[in-house]
C-alpha cells in the first residue's frame, strides 16, 4: 500500500492548480474541528429533531460524537506522519482521516434518517448529494496532500462501520421499545 500511497501523493502534487486548491480547501474546512463545524452539526441536529424527532437526533449526534472520539484515539494509537508535500499544515497524525470518518458518518446518517422521508426522484437526488459529499470531502484531503490514500480509505471504511453498527443498535433498541410498549413480555 505504501507504493500506491506515494504514487497518488506524487500525482496530486503534479496536477495541483491554484483555483482548485482554493476550492478544495473550502470544501475541506467544512468538516474541520471548529466552532463553525460544530454550529453546522447542531443546526442539522435541530433540523433532524424538527423533521424526524428526538430519537433520530440522538442517533445522529451520538454517532458523530462517537466517530470523532474513535478517529482521534486511532490517530494517537497509529501516529502515522502526514505526507511531506501538503498544501497547508494539518493538525495531528494522518491515519485515519478524521475528515473521511466524520463526513461518512454525517452523510451516512442523513441517508438513513431521511430514507423514508423522501421518495422517488427526491430520494435518489438526496442520496446522490450525500454520497457526492463524502467523495468530495475525502478527495479534497488527497488533493491538498494532507492525507495518504490509505488514510482516506480507512476513514471512509471506519465511518461506514460506525454508521452500520449505530443503525443496527438503533433498530434493535427501537424494535425492543415498540415490543415493550405493546405489553408483550420480553425475554
Amino acid at each position: 500500500m505504501n507504493a500506491i500511497n506515494i504514487f497518488v501523493q506524487q500525482y496530486f502534487l503534479h496536477i495541483r492548480t491554484g483555483g482548485i486548491v482554493e476550492f478544495m480547501y473550502v470544501v475541506s474546512t467544512i468538516f474541520e474541528v471548529s466552532m463553525y463545524t460544530l454550529l453546522i452539526t447542531i443546526l442539522i441536529a435541530v433540523l433532524i429533531y424538527l423533521l424526524r424527532g428526538k430519537k433520530y437526533t440522538y442517533l445522529f449526534s451520538g454517532s458523530m460524537l462517537f466517530g470523532a472520539v474513535v478517529a482521534y484515539i486511532l490517530k494517537i494509537y497509529f501516529n502515522v506522519p502526514r505526507p511531506p508535500d501538503a498544501v497547508y499544515s494539518a493538525f495531528g497524525s494522518s491515519f485515519p482521516s478524521y475528515h473521511a470518518v466524520i463526513v461518512t458518518i454525517f452523510f451516512g446518517m442523513l441517508i438513513f434518517i431521511f430514507d423514508d422521508y423522501f421518495s422517488g426522484f427526491w430520494r435518489k437526488l438526496f442520496n446522490f448529494f450525500c454520497v457526492f459529499g463524502v467523495m468530495l470531502v475525502s478527495f479534497s484531503r488527497l488533493y491538498l496532500g494532507v492525507h495518504w490514500l490509505s488514510d482516506v480509505l480507512a476513514g471512509i471504511l471506519l465511518g461506514l462501520l460506525i454508521v452500520y453498527f449505530s443503525v443496527l443498535i438503533f433498530k434493535k433498541s427501537t424494535r425492543f421499545k415498540l415490543k415493550s410498549a405493546s405489553g408483550v413480555p420480553q425475554f
